[in-house]
C-alpha cells in the first residue's frame, strides 16, 4: 500500500517542466523531484522536429508552429499532475523582432541562412574594427553571430528592422509567447556579440549603421 507522501501531487513531490528546443528537434521532459525519496526522475513527454523552412531563398523558423507544439508539451505534461515550474531553452544567435503592438515582424532567420557569411563580415568591419568587437563582446568572430546576423537585415531586410520595436534572442520570444513579458535574459545576450561584457550592458555602439 502506498503511503501518502508517495502518490504524484503530494507535498514531498514537484514537477518541473523543461522544454529543451534544439535546432532539429525540440522536446519536453518533466522532472518530478521527490524530497520524501531524495530521488529525482525525468520523462520525455513529447518530441517534435523543429528545423528550418524555405521561404523563397532563404531559411527561417517556423515559429508560430514550434509555440504550438510548445503548447502541446505542456497540455500533455499537465494531465499527470501540476508543474511547478516551466523552463526553456533553445539554441543561440538568432533573434525576433516584435512591432509596438508585440506582433512577430516575419519568420525569424536561420542561422544556416546563406546571408551570413563571411563576406558580410567583412563589409562589417569596414564600419568598426574587428579589435573593438572582441574587446566589446569576448566572442569569437562566426558569420552566424547575431551581430552579422543584425548587419546583413540592414543591408537587405532594412524596412523590417524599421518596423521593429524589440529584437528578443529565440529563447526570450519563447518565454514572451509563454508569458507575454518582453525580456532579455543575461546568459542568452553574452552570445550575440552585442553585450558588453566588461560594461555588463549592450555595446551600442556596435549597432551604429
Amino acid at each position: 500500500m502506498r503511503q501518502a507522501d508517495d502518490l504524484p501531487g503530494s507535498s514531498t513531490m514537484e514537477r518541473f517542466l523543461a522544454l529543451d528546443m534544439g535546432a532539429e528537434s525540440g522536446r519536453g521532459v518533466v522532472g518530478t523531484v521527490d524530497a520524501h525519496h531524495e530521488t529525482v526522475s525525468l520523462e520525455e513527454v513529447h518530441r517534435f522536429p523543429t528545423g528550418a523552412i524555405r521561404l523563397g531563398n532563404s531559411l527561417h523558423w517556423d515559429l508560430p508552429r514550434i509555440v504550438s507544439e510548445m503548447g502541446t508539451i505542456i497540455a500533455k505534461a499537465s494531465e499527470e499532475g501540476k508543474l511547478s515550474a516551466i523552463g526553456t531553452d533553445t539554441w543561440g544567435v538568432d533573434y525576433g523582432l516584435l512591432d509596438k503592438a508585440g506582433n512577430l515582424i516575419g519568420l525569424p532567420r536561420h542561422y544556416r541562412d546563406r546571408r551570413h557569411n563571411v563576406e558580410q563580415i567583412n563589409r562589417a568591419y569596414t564600419k568598426v574594427s574587428r579589435e573593438t568587437v572582441f574587446a566589446r563582446s569576448g566572442l569569437q568572430t562566426m558569420p552566424i553571430n547575431t551581430l552579422f546576423q543584425l548587419a546583413a537585415a540592414a543591408e537587405q531586410t532594412p524596412r523590417l528592422l524599421d518596423a521593429a520595436d524589440t529584437l528578443l534572442m529565440i529563447p526570450d520570444l519563447l518565454y514572451y509567447y509563454l508569458t507575454g513579458t518582453a525580456q532579455s535574459e543575461y546568459t542568452i545576450a553574452s552570445t550575440s556579440q552585442m553585450y558588453d561584457s566588461v560594461a555588463d550592458g549592450w555595446a551600442t555602439e556596435l549597432l551604429e549603421p
